[in-house]
């Protein structure tokens, strides 16, 4: 089930974000592209009790590329 959508001619990619995760039930999987990137967001849907997804380039995030490399993480 969708539960938000956003489209606008402006670029204000992360403050959307924020708003949209004001109003997800908890549990809610958001999915997003590359722009949406950034630790903020990942804190606001830790705090919601939220899941997510996010396409971004391979350097957006050193905590991601040493989880990637990291032998002893799950591999699910």
């Amino acid at each position: 089930i969708s539960k938000d959508f956003r489209f606008s001619n402006r670029l204000n990619e992360q403050q959307d974000a924020l708003e949209t995760i004001s109003r997800l039930e908890k549990e809610s999987l958001t999915i997003y592209d590359r722009l949406y990137f950034c630790l903020k967001i990942v804190k606001a849907h830790d705090e919601r009790g939220n899941h997510f997804l996010f396409r971004c380039r391979g350097n957006a995030c050193k905590e991601i590329l040493e989880f990637l490399k990291d032998p002893k993480r799950p591999q699910t």
